[in-house]
């Protein structure tokens, strides 16, 4: 029997893990960490920390290849930093490498006076994927405590992956936890005309009115 309406219901569905943890390294230690390398010249272990730069060269560290390509190629790098001494102004600059070492994509930050976390979200990254940090310029240096790798975006709950469920059948169907501007319902019965509406649950978990029947 043809269908006379359907109905769409928009949710918080359940959270999923946004993320999965890679690679998590410690530059605090005397051992590099396994499966990271660094630039040639600029980069040495200094007190503690292991620092990026030097007043004549610049310095990076590369991570071991990763996989990424599960998360679309959505990546997070949480690294804990500060400057060199009074250096002022300086730039840690992250990017996501291909296998030929080209960078696909990059973010930089300017570094607090003070030791903290930076997390920044990047894309375009695959299956071999490798993660590079380093410096901007000499004079202006990093010092490296710590960096973990993920796939996803692991910036926080409220950015956290949330899935769209369905329930019903060919004639009704209800669709929670829709986090885009459009979405496709499949599998309804063919040839059969339809209403639907929609109403959103805030972050608060307060819910707009239902829209117009259409």
């Amino acid at each position: 029997e043809n269908a006379s309406s359907y109905t769409l219901y928009v949710n918080n569905a359940d959270l999923v893990p946004p993320s999965e943890l890679l690679n998590e390294a410690d530059f605090t230690t005397k051992d590099f960490p396994k499966g990271w390398t660094r630039s040639s010249s600029g980069t040495f272990a200094d007190e503690g920390y292991f620092r990026l730069g030097t007043s004549k060269a610049n310095g990076s560290v590369i991570s071991p290849a990763v996989n990424i390509s599960d998360a679309n190629g959505t990546t997070t790098v949480k690294i804990t930093a500060k400057p060199f001494g009074t250096d002022t102004g300086v730039k840690m600059k992250v990017s996501v490498l291909n296998s030929a070492g080209t960078a696909v994509s990059s973010q930089s930050v300017t570094l607090d006076s003070n030791e903290k976390e930076y997390v920044l979200v990047l894309s375009g990254g695959v299956n071999g994927s490798q993660i590079k940090i380093e410096n901007t310029t000499t004079k202006k240096r990093v010092l490296l405590a710590a960096a973990k790798i993920y796939s996803g975006d692991a910036s926080g709950e409220a950015n956290a992956r949330r899935k769209a469920e369905e329930s019903g059948d060919a004639n009704q169907r209800t669709i929670t936890g829709i986090t885009d501007t459009c979405y496709t319902v499949t599998g309804l019965t063919p040839g059969a005309n339809f209403t639907y509406k929609v109403k959103a649950i805030y972050i608060d978990e307060s819910e707009s009115d239902w829209s117009e029947s259409k």
